[in-house]
Order: structure tokens, then C-alpha cells, then sequence
């Protein structure tokens, strides 16, 4: 997968690093990476992801923006509360790096669904905040050999 000329300005800096260049950042454009959940975690970390020039994101929540979410959820702006996350973000990331493709899944992971939502990624991000969601996600990336990078977040605990 070639780097258009966009690409190679925006991600300059990057491929500067020490056995990074330009095919480590043709690898980091063909990955697929699933955010799920998408609070504070999901939120910040799939801005960086696609900064550093992932080429497609998966992004899985089924809430909606909240007042109470504008103090820590980067993306979230007065104007989204009432909207699902995952549309509101999708526009943001689009708006901030059009090469990047996005995806919106309005849906909560379940062991009957999971394998739609991240059998095809090349890694998952885990910005859950419920129990059960992260345990089946964990199982099934196991199975398939998917990395699955856990975090989380709890008062002023991370």
C-alpha cells in the first residue's frame, strides 16, 4: 500500500524514527484497529491513533453523549450531547485525517456478535467500562490471536 504525498508530509516526522520510515507506516496504514467503548479512553486514544495514520477504525459504543461526559471525553462537544458516541466521533476523526477510513458501530459487543465487530482487526483497544464486555472480548481475541490492549480508569486510579 503506496503513501500518497499528503501522507508522507503529515506523517514526516514519524518516519524519521529509528526503524520506523516509510514501511513501518505503510504496515500502520493497512491495520484495522476496533476501539470499544467510548468514553475518556476510547475517545482519547483513538484521536492518537489516527494521528499516527491507522488506516481503518473500528469504532463500537451504543450510548449516547451525556452533559457529564464533556469534562473528560475529548471529543465530545456541547453540540453531541444527545448523539451516539461513535457518529460523533467518527466525524471528528474524519474532519481531522481524511485519509483515515472510520467506522461506527452503533452496538454493544456480545459473544453472539463479536466476531462481526472485530474478527477482521488487527488489534482491539479496550475503553469499556463493564465487566462482562471486556471478559468476552478478551476470550474471543485469545482464540483468534488478537492482540487486545486493556485499560482502565477508575477515580484517580488508571
Amino acid at each position: 500500500m503506496s503513501l500518497s504525498s499528503s501522507e508522507l508530509e503529515r506523517y514526516n516526522r514519524q518516519m524519521l524514527i529509528s526503524g520506523w520510515g516509510v514501511e513501518g507506516q505503510r504496515k500502520l496504514k493497512d491495520a484495522k484497529v476496533a476501539v470499544v467503548g467510548m468514553g475518556g479512553l476510547g475517545c482519547l486514544s483513538s484521536l492518537y491513533l489516527v494521528a499516527a495514520g491507522v488506516g481503518k477504525m473500528i469504532l463500537v459504543d451504543k450510548g449516547k453523549f451525556k452533559l457529564n461526559n464533556l469534562n473528560r471525553q475529548i471529543l465530545c462537544w456541547q453540540k453531541d450531547i444527545g448523539r451516539f458516541k461513535v457518529e460523533a466521533i467518527k466525524e471528528k476523526l474524519q474532519a481531522f485525517n481524511p485519509e483515515i477510513k472510520v467506522e461506527a458501530m452503533v452496538v454493544e459487543v456480545t459473544e453472539e456478535n463479536v466476531h462481526d465487530i472485530i474478527g477482521k482487526v488487527n488489534v482491539v483497544l479496550d475503553g469499556l467500562d463493564n465487566w462482562k464486555t471486556r471478559f468476552t472480548i478478551n476470550d474471543y481475541s485469545v482464540m483468534r490471536h488478537i492482540p487486545f490492549v486493556h485499560a482502565g480508569v477508575s477515580e484517580m486510579h488508571g
